[in-house]
């Protein structure tokens, strides 16, 4: 099997908390890929901070306006949160924007010959929303 053929359609995800090498890695393996002429695109996903998502908070504020916090932590904003039923919406449509981008978008890429690098993975949200709901089940046993 040549190399070419090794490296053809591949996902590639790394994990770990900040400072641990991540960003250094993700730009040695793009300029390796890079070099043998292969597309790769970079994708950042960290749930309800997708591109996805920062759309529709700020769709909301637009139509709320004061009555939603601004972007960032802040006393209003763990008030909010702190509220059941929002913080299941909150993550019922972090983890459908994931689904998206996991199933349909990076597919998609996979599909048409690149290669897809992941600066964090559904590990990373899963830990996040632990963090963040620890009173929520998050995935059932």
């Amino acid at each position: 099997m040549s190399n070419k053929s090794v490296l053809k359609n591949r996902f590639i995800a790394l994990s770990g908390i900040d400072g641990s090498g991540k960003s250094t890695q993700i730009e040695l393996i793009r300029d390796y890929f890079n070099r043998d002429g292969k597309k790769v695109i970079y994708l950042w996903t960290r749930g309800g901070s997708t591109p996805g998502i920062n759309a529709l908070k700020e769709f909301a504020r637009r139509i709320a306006g004061s009555k939603l916090p601004p972007s960032g932590h802040s006393k209003k904003r763990d008030q909010m949160l702190a509220t059941g039923w929002v913080q299941r919406v909150w993550i019922t449509l972090a983890i459908l924007d994931l689904v998206r981008i996991y199933v349909f978008s990076i597919r998609w890429w996979l599909l048409r010959g690149n290669i897809v690098l992941c600066d964090r993975y559904l590990w990373d949200t899963y830990i996040d929303f632990k963090i963040m709901f620890p009173n929520i089940k998050i995935v059932s046993n």
